[in-house]
């Protein structure tokens, strides 16, 4: 699966009410878009990465999100 078309199905996939349904849909497109702005830079996108910039959206807010988002994509701080 090209980069792309896994980036669209985590997409899809974040929609569904059943994914991570105790997660504010914001936060799981937030989490998504973080991944979309620096998958080029990322050491790997797959679910469990969205899953666990998911996470660290629901302890962080605001810069503190993105900036803990891309250390975990190592991307750097």
């Amino acid at each position: 699966m090209k980069l792309e078309e896994k980036i669209e199905r985590m997409r899809h996939i974040l929609e569904d009410s059943e994914f991570m349904p105790e997660t504010e849909i914001d936060i799981k497109r937030s989490a998504l878009k973080i991944i979309d702005q620096y998958k080029a830079q990322a050491r790997e996108v797959s679910m469990r990465t969205l899953i666990q910039v998911i996470r660290i959206g629901q302890k962080f807010t605001g810069e503190k999100f993105e900036k803990m988002s891309r250390y975990a994509l190592a991307c750097g701080g």
